[in-house]
């Protein structure tokens, strides 16, 4: 009994109250939040994914260049076989993207 008295005094019965009636409301709540949510969360999706897009080819834009030189200088480098190999693995991972 000194629990129910604890909780009178202290102002616990409107905290249980706000409980119950979160325990109540929930079920039909939570599927009208999710509702309203839900197209916001996708857009937001959205944008992230186009953001990244854009970026990523902006970097290759930038880097192609530099990245093809590099390879080109390595294949000089290593000679004619190590080249062929080298150009093969480029036109790979190209087909691959």
């Amino acid at each position: 009994m000194a629990l129910m008295e604890d909780l009178v005094k202290g102002g616990g019965v409107p905290g249980i109250a706000v409980g119950v009636a979160v325990a109540v409301l929930a079920p039909v709540l939570l599927p009208m939040v999710s509702r309203v949510l839900r197209p916001a969360a996708k857009a937001m999706v959205k944008t992230g994914m186009s953001v990244y897009r854009e970026t990523r080819r902006g970097i290759t834009d930038a880097t192609g260049d530099l990245i093809a030189e590099a390879k080109s200088e390595m294949a000089a480098d290593m000679g004619p076989m190590a080249a062929a190999r080298t150009v093969r693995r480029g036109a790979a991972a190209k087909a691959r993207h």
